[in-house]
């Protein structure tokens, strides 16, 4: 895919969006970017990115935000992925700690749709690291599949990548996760992941 281009793009976009949104845009490019170089490197950069995000993110002492909530998560799914363990869980604990505190009311429509999501692969997350607990699963495909219907292309693209990879890797269903990777693929052609996913 062309990350130059999504690059140039979401900096002409920047004038428009909230610092937090603008924010969140580009780390989410730079994950993409990572994932699809696939090199040590590529996730050095990402890694330091996140740090600096979550630093500044700190340093403005604001009440929990959506901004820290995402930060976070991407974090976790980084120290996932890398098999450390011990770093994974502190990002668990944290992102645990936000959820049990967070004020949904402060939210635009959009970002308590958006919530929702994170929500929901912190419930999926939770139950594999809770003995496998099917409830919890359960509740956070319900939400990814209610925002099915979503007008918002980020929390709907969200859902439908993640409903994937449940029904990839988590509770595997090729036919419900074959639904969810030619709708990707159909959004975004040139995207090798959910090519490579298909």
């Amino acid at each position: 895919q062309d990350f130059e281009e999504a690059r140039l793009e979401l900096d002409r976009a920047k004038t428009g969006l909230d610092k937090w949104e603008y924010n969140i845009l580009n780390i989410d490019l730079m994950w993409w970017e990572a994932l699809t170089a696939d090199s040590r490197e590529a996730y050095k950069h990402f890694e330091s990115a996140l740090k600096s995000t979550y630093s500044d993110i700190k340093k403005s002492r604001e009440p929990y935000s959506l901004e820290e909530l995402i930060t976070l998560s991407y974090s976790f799914r980084l120290e996932a992925m890398q098999g450390n363990l011990i770093t994974m869980m502190i990002d668990f604990m944290k992102i645990n700690h936000i959820i049990q505190r967070f004020d949904t009311g402060v939210l635009s429509p959009a970002q308590k749709e958006l919530f929702s999501v994170y929500l929901a692969l912190f419930n999926i997350g939770k139950s594999k690291l809770l003995f496998n607990n099917p409830g919890l699963r359960e509740e956070g495909i319900k939400i990814l599949e209610a925002n099915l219907g979503s007008s918002d292309t980020v929390s709907l693209t969200i859902s439908r990548y993640f409903l994937s990879k449940i029904y990839l890797e988590v509770d595997p269903s090729p036919e419900k996760a074959r639904i969810y990777c030619e709708q990707l693929c159909s959004a975004y052609p040139s995207n090798k992941i959910f090519t490579y996913n298909l």
